[in-house]
Parts: structure tokens; C-alpha cells; sequence
């Protein structure tokens, strides 16, 4: 068997909203989510969610994510999960 790279791979990207700023900026990647999520916590503010095919997403000024939904950003988790025998 031929192991193919896939460098193609792409996630559906988020809005990012605060409460009373409004549309904050475009979200394209893991990465790019837990870097916000990591200057939320470490200013300690709050009233930033995400926009995700319709889901409010909020973001605790402890910056976890209170309901994620399926398909927000979880490639990661999923692959690990085949990886680790979980899935």
C-alpha cells in the first residue's frame, strides 16, 4: 500500500463575535481558535462567542468553549480518537 499526504485537508472556518464589539474577524483554523481562547483567558474579558453554521458558540473568560457542536474544530480530537483505538 501507497501512503498518500493529504495536504488538502481543510476545516470549516467560525466568525468571532464579542457581545458588544460586534464581528471581531474570520477564524480558519484549531490554531488560530485556541490562540483567541488563550488572549481571552489570559486578559480575563469576556462576551466573545463564535459563529459556526449557525451555532452561538460562546467562549467563558476562562477560555473554554461552553457547547461545542460537532464539526467546530474537532478534526484533531477525531483523528486522535482513531489514533488512540477510541473511535
Amino acid at each position: 500500500m501507497n501512503i498518500i499526504i493529504n495536504n488538502n485537508i481543510t476545516q470549516k472556518p467560525c466568525e468571532l463575535h464579542h457581545e458588544t464589539l460586534g464581528f471581531i474577524g474570520e477564524i480558519k483554523n484549531e490554531t488560530a481558535l485556541n490562540d483567541v481562547r488563550i488572549q481571552i483567558l489570559t486578559h480575563k474579558v469576556s462576551g466573545y462567542f463564535c459563529i459556526f453554521e449557525g451555532h452561538k458558540i460562546e467562549i467563558s473568560p476562562t477560555g473554554k468553549i461552553k457547547n461545542w457542536v460537532k464539526g467546530f474544530f474537532d478534526l484533531t480530537e477525531n483523528q486522535l480518537d482513531i489514533i488512540l483505538g477510541v473511535k
